[in-house]
């Protein structure tokens, strides 16, 4: 004997592209923390979807810099906006975001201005021992985020 298929089912079959993971949230969101760190891969594009989302990312840094949103948004030419630009960072470094979509996020009109301050941090992270370990323990709090959620 058959049953008929939810609406949730049928609306996903009818979909052009399926979505990778399908069923309840607890289940994705575990699927997620299990295998992201794990198995990102720039050459599986469908890894990203795993990665924590820039909400998680966003809030993490502010919650590590006792900060808000909008304070990430202000920029003053020649002062250095440390949890912008590592909120900057990460979100290039663990999901992958393009400049474009990080400079919206951040009211910065131009792509090369975000690549500067990849290219900053990045250079900082290696000779500045303190901004190297905020930056560590921001990402554990994203991971132990991924795995608590």
């Amino acid at each position: 004997m058959q049953k008929d298929d939810s609406e949730e089912v049928t609306r996903l079959f009818s979909l052009k592209k399926l979505p990778s993971f399908f069923g309840p949230e607890s289940f994705i969101t575990g699927i997620k923390e299990r295998y992201y760190f794990k198995k990102k891969s720039c050459e599986v594009p469908e890894s990203k979807s795993l990665a924590p989302t820039s909400d998680t990312i966003i809030s993490s840094v502010c919650e590590h810099y006792g900060v808000s949103f909008n304070e990430l948004l202000i920029t003053r030419r020649g002062i250095f906006n440390e949890p912008r630009n590592i909120a900057v960072y990460l979100l290039r470094q663990i999901r992958g975001e393009k400049l474009n979509n990080i400079g919206e996020l951040f009211n910065i009109k131009a792509y090369s201005t975000v690549s500067s301050i990849l290219r900053r941090v990045s250079s900082l992270k290696k000779y500045d021992k303190k901004i190297k370990k905020r930056i560590e323990k921001i990402q554990d709090s994203i991971n132990k985020g991924q795995r608590q959620t």
